[in-house]
């Protein structure tokens, strides 16, 4: 604890001694650096991805009688086809045409 005490006393004592100091000189800003420009990707690194022959599935589902619908996705206030976008107009006509999942 003596050392701990000694300690803070020596270095408030040296702090208005530095401060007074008529050598100490104001610091610049340090230089912006630029960063070096990226260079073209080569042919080498250059993918192309392929997409799957199932992805048109995912727009899909099965409806109470085993068949492949467009999906409809239940979102208040719109209901919507999934793969398109447009309005589903027939849940007040045909109810038991979607399945109200909430996972597939």
């Amino acid at each position: 604890m003596n050392l701990f005490r000694a300690a803070v006393v020596l270095t408030v004592t040296s702090l208005p001694a530095a401060a007074a100091d008529p050598e100490l000189k104001q610091l610049h800003p340090p230089a912006r650096v630029t960063p070096a420009p990226m260079p073209a990707p080569g042919p080498e690194s250059m993918t192309f991805t392929r997409t799957s022959m199932y992805d048109r599935w995912q727009y899909m589902a099965v409806d109470r009688g085993g068949q492949f619908r467009p999906r409809v996705v239940l979102d208040y206030p719109c209901i919507y086809y999934l793969g398109d976008g447009k309005p589903y107009p027939w849940l007040g006509i045909k109810p038991l045409d979607v399945i109200p999942h909430i996972f597939d």
